[in-house]
């Protein structure tokens, strides 16, 4: 259930202290550029929909915001990286589809991508969050309880981490159907971001890379 959560304009970063935050953009635009290579139009049922790369794009820079304001580590970056290029190309629809999670894992089995997850468990992290993304928490959370006992301490603990952050990533991208709910949002960094993710929206109209609006 949601929480009530109030937000300032204070508390919000700007592009600027953002940058101070994370020392500087240079690190993040590099990282960015790198992967901007495997989002693929032919992966997407709808190149210019809603859930499209453009959608995409946005979602993997606010996972590795979110990421940096909370010092994970390069391995980990890579498991949110993967979970936001492959999270929607299993949808066929632009509508609320609870499944479209397990549909994008299945694809990405199919291409038989893995980036550069280098090992069995970092794949198996990212598959658990495309998964279910999509679904509510309540869903998602009896699933992470279940296979708590199969997995070691510190791949679920890293799982858990990582799905809260892309779930806000992708959340706080639902300025572009001006249906963001900040309650929803799980990590208290990601509320600070909100402002943010609409400048960026309201640039990336513009423009067919996220890349410039940090420069």
């Amino acid at each position: 259930m949601a929480t009530e959560k109030k937000v300032e304009k204070t508390d919000q970063y700007s592009k600027e202290s953002l940058a101070e935050m994370i020392g500087g953009y240079k690190g993040l635009i590099e990282t960015f550029k790198k992967h901007m290579q495997w989002i693929e139009l032919s992966h997407y049922f709808n190149p210019k929909g809603l859930h499209g790369p453009d959608h995409t794009q946005r979602v993997m820079l606010l996972a590795i915001l979110i990421g940096q304001l909370y010092r994970i580590s390069e391995e980990e970056e890579k498991i949110l990286i993967f979970s936001s290029l492959y999270h929607d190309i299993g949808r066929h629809n632009d509508q609320k589809d609870s499944f479209h999670g397990t549909k994008s894992v299945q694809k990405v089995k199919a291409l038989k991508r893995r980036m550069h997850l280098t090992c069995s468990q970092e794949l198996d992290i990212a598959t658990m969050i495309i998964k279910y993304h999509s679904v509510d928490d309540s869903i998602a959370m009896e699933e992470h309880k279940r296979i708590q006992r199969f997995w070691s301490h510190k791949a679920y603990t890293t799982m858990s981490k990582l799905y809260l952050i892309f779930k806000d990533a992708d959340n706080l991208d639902r300025v572009r159907i001006s249906d963001l709910d900040i309650r929803y949002l799980r990590n208290k960094e990601s509320v600070k971001l909100t402002s943010f993710a609409e400048d960026l929206y309201c640039f990336h109209q513009k423009e067919s890379s996220v890349i410039p609006f940090l420069k």
